[in-house]
């Protein structure tokens, strides 16, 4: 039972005594404020303590019956075991405070290890999570992305002089090397292309040169004809007039009042001249923002061009406005509900389903460890070997791949934990070109979210993903595996035949169709094995929604 007085109580006490013997002896105002912020965090505090013990006791038992939903759906580990053992040594039903505080954290700790159950079930909950599911929704509305206040600014910037671009192909203009080299490099973290100039067009620009000038995109027209407007005007249109989608001028005026930035803004004028002479798109790019004065700035923007402040931000904010140039908003996804509770399905079992979904998976049969011999016999050497009822079964050190015969088969089982009840035994596929991490799952409530992936060992190591929100076309998922880094592997490395990569395309279509929409949360194929003629999901990881 409570001790009295209770907290709330003498909370309330020492509230009511600053009001009443404090207040009434302070005449100072700025002392009289303080006193009521300091009676209103009171009385606030001593309302909250009133409910304190209750909210605990209330929040414990969620954590802890979600730490038993865990076990329940994925199986015990020592880890859980520990922590639900200590909570069950700590736990009080005493209504003391410091009491109830220990029973909280010790369910806290539970929940925790259980979180972590559930994230390390499968490669994708790790690799994708909101961050990636609610980038994918913008990416199907239509909707660019940046990553902080600045980077919106001066896309706005862009989007506000001329909107979007109408593509990733970028010429660059400044009077040095070195920030020729910054741009080729820094733009590197975008899908800009500094693409070379064309022929016919190179020709052009190196006519309103000397000889000293090599023209090269980005470009460095040297400073030869620096203050020469007509001079620079005539280079800068000759630059312009090509295919390229937008066209940047580096310039770099110095942040101090007492410099002249007359030449500078001569060097902008030259630039407008140029733009409206070409009719093409024309941004001014400051290294760093304190490179343009107001004066500067003003300048720029009187005639007419976008004043860029910040390299970096300048590069993402033209990728940003390029991408919706190319991008608009495709079919709105369907809203999911988070699952009540759910089971994980061995891999056998997923595998057969899978099989009837139209997702190819090797031959193979599922046997206890006195039946391994004949199992791998009836399926053919050479043959892999699988432990049963572990999720990640390579660092448990369940798999062996490429047995050769039975001496290897029953050493390789051996090595295995002794635990295993069951194995399964399937053909070794041959001919792998790459490995491709394929799942989909629900992200509630943004819909159903495909990720596609660098698989095998290499998943968690390289994290490199691309994630679309289903539906998704052929064509889309297409792009998808395209922009993995992967991709150079999948078409074809120094010569060698590439993937088959619309098997790839018909086993995601495959898994999209039969998935969505179904009690089935999660489903992850990691590794899908890409050969020249087919892929074949060789391992799988499914968890269901049940009805309890």
């Amino acid at each position: 039972m409570f001790s009295r007085p209770t907290t709330d109580q003498v909370i309330l006490d020492c509230r009511n005594e600053l009001l009443n013997a404090v207040d009434s002896a302070v005449s100072d105002p700025t002392v009289k404020i303080t006193i009521q912020m300091l009676e209103n965090v009171l009385r606030n505090v001593a309302e909250r303590a009133a409910h304190e013990i209750a909210w605990m006791h209330e929040e414990t038992d969620l954590m802890i019956g979600f730490a038993d939903e865990v076990e329940t759906t994925l199986g015990k580990s020592d880890e859980l075991t520990a922590a639900r053992s200590a909570y069950n040594s700590g736990r009080s039903d005493s209504l003391h405070l410091d009491d109830v505080s220990k029973t909280y954290g010790l369910a806290g700790e539970c929940f925790s290890v259980a979180m972590e159950k559930v994230f390390a079930a499968s490669h994708t909950a790790s690799l994708a999570g909101n961050r990636e599911a609610y980038a994918a929704l913008f990416a199907r509305c239509g909707v660019a992305t940046v990553e902080t206040p600045t980077e919106l600014i001066e896309t706005l910037k862009i989007l506000d002089n001329g909107g979007p671009l109408t593509g990733y192909r970028v010429a660059s203009l400044s009077c040095s090397g070195g920030e020729a080299s910054l741009v080729a490099d820094m733009s590197e973290a975008t899908q800009l292309r500094f693409e070379p100039f064309p022929d016919e067009q190179r020709l052009r620009i190196e006519a309103t040169l000397t000889e000293l000038v090599s023209v090269a995109n980005p470009f460095d027209y040297h400073t030869f004809m620096w203050g020469d407007k007509p001079a620079m005007t005539s280079t800068f249109s000759q630059t312009m007039d090509g295919p390229h989608d937008a066209t940047i001028l580096l310039l770099d005026a110095p942040p101090r009042p007492d410099q002249d930035a007359s030449s500078w803004i001569t060097a902008a004028e030259a630039f407008a001249n140029a733009a409206k002479q070409t009719q093409r798109r024309a941004i001014v790019v400051a290294t760093i923002p304190e490179c343009f004065s107001d004066e500067m700035r003003n300048a720029i923007v009187a005639l007419g061009l976008t004043p860029a402040q910040g390299f970096r931000e300048a590069l993402i904010a033209l990728d940003r406005a390029a991408w919706l140039g190319q991008h608009h908003p495709l079919e709105a996804p369907t809203a999911v509900a988070a699952p009540k509770a759910t089971i994980l399905v061995d891999e056998s079992r997923a595998k057969e389903r899978l099989s009837t979904f139209g997702v190819a998976v090797p031959t193979g049969k599922r046997c206890a460890p006195t039946e391994v011999a004949s199992c791998a016999n009836a399926v053919g050497y050479p043959v892999t070997l699988k432990g049963l009822g572990l999720a990640h079964k390579s660092e448990a050190g369940a798999v062996a791949v490429g047995i050769q015969n039975e001496e290897q088969l029953l050493a390789s089982m051996r090595s295995m934990p002794s635990d295993i009840e069951e194995f399964l035994v399937e053909q070794t596929i041959v001919g792998i070109v790459a490995e491709v991490l394929v799942s989909i799952r629900r992200a509630a409530p943004l819909g159903w979210m495909i990720t596609l992936g660098a698989g095998g060992v290499l998943t968690e190591l390289w994290h490199d993903t691309q994630c679309l929100l289903a539906p998704a076309s052929r064509e889309q998922i297409h792009s998808a595996l395209q922009a993995l880094r992967i991709a150079p592997i999948l078409n074809g490395y120094r010569g060698k035949q590439g993937a088959n990569i619309e098997a790839l395309v018909d086993t995601v279509m495959a898994l999209q169709q039969s998935v969505v929409g179904t009690s089935i949360v999660e489903v992850e194929l990691n590794p899908v094995l890409a050969t020249t003629t087919r892929a074949v999901a060789v391992d799988a990881l499914l968890i269901e929604e049940t009805s309890n």
